[in-house]
């Protein structure tokens, strides 16, 4: 299996999951991970992603742009469209159905901005 992540931390996720059991699976081999910066798909100079709330209001947000560019490119790599896990609180609570289902996926793609988010799995 090969896990491709979209996120803003590379090297944040790569080091909280090569040191878990996680880890131990790509050492022997049973899966890999990518860590796919979404800043690199940026064009302005600086690199940033970020975008203001349409209609007002505090935050921020990312611009869609950058993510999409990052999901084409990876597609273009493995020559296929492989299925998206978007990380959100509000997302469904992963339970062992839904593991399951997505241990029949030779690729996935998860997007998580934050650590926590990765870490969280719904």
């Amino acid at each position: 299996m090969n896990y491709h992540i979209l996120t803003l931390f590379p090297d944040m996720v790569l080091n909280g999951l090569n040191t878990s059991i996680i880890g131990r699976a790509v050492e022997k081999g049973l899966l890999s991970i990518e860590a796919i910066d979404i800043r690199d798909y940026s064009t302005d100079k600086h690199h940033s992603v970020d975008d203001y709330p349409y209609g007002g209001g505090a935050g921020m947000v990312m611009q869609p742009m950058p993510i999409c560019e990052a999901y084409d490119d990876l597609c273009n790599k493995i020559g296929k469209k492989p299925r998206v896990i978007y990380m959100t609180p509000q997302g469904t609570v992963f339970n062992q159905t839904i593991a399951g289902e997505l241990a029949k996926e030779e690729d996935l793609v998860f997007y998580a901005v934050t650590m926590r988010e990765l870490m969280r799995g719904h």
